[in-house]
């Protein structure tokens, strides 16, 4: 059975002051449906799962993380940056975050700013068998995402 949040306000939050915990483990079939997407400042895995119709304001409509991140057999599509300065509609990975991609597709998002797909800011990024297309103004450039085309 998956497991799919709602926009209308849904949250999932931990308060900071606790110790850390695992609050979320997913190892299939969670769909992101029109919600403000996911932001890592610690790890990820996602696996078969769904992030689309997700908005940020700023950095990353799909996917936004400074921490370590491994996505596979996913889809990161239709998500968006809209702010003024708003870049990586579908992902975000801002320095040091690591993001290690396989067999995921990250299409058709878009950004104010240029890279609308996959907006990297300094970490590690590696696309194994995973594709970066028609992402709106560009996929990848002017960040350097290893294995993307434009």
């Amino acid at each position: 059975m998956p497991l799919t949040i709602h926009g209308d306000n849904a949250t999932i939050t931990r308060n900071t002051s606790a110790a850390a915990f695992g609050l979320l483990k997913v190892n299939a079939n969670l769909n992101l449906d029109r919600i403000t997407g996911i932001a890592v400042d610690g790890r990820l895995a996602l696996v078969r799962s769904r992030v689309v119709n997700n908005t940020a304001g700023e950095k990353g409509g799909g996917i936004a993380s400074d921490g370590n991140v491994a996505v596979e057999d996913s889809n990161i599509n239709a998500n968006a940056a809209v702010g003024p300065s708003g870049v990586g509609g579908g992902y975000a990975n801002i320095g040091p975050g690591t993001a290690t991609l396989t067999g995921t597709n990250v299409n058709n998002n878009r950004a104010t700013n240029a890279p609308g797909g996959f907006d990297n800011e300094g970490g590690p990024v590696t696309l194994d068998r995973s594709r970066v297309n028609g992402n709106v103004p560009t996929n990848c450039a002017p960040t350097v995402v290893v294995g993307c085309r434009g």
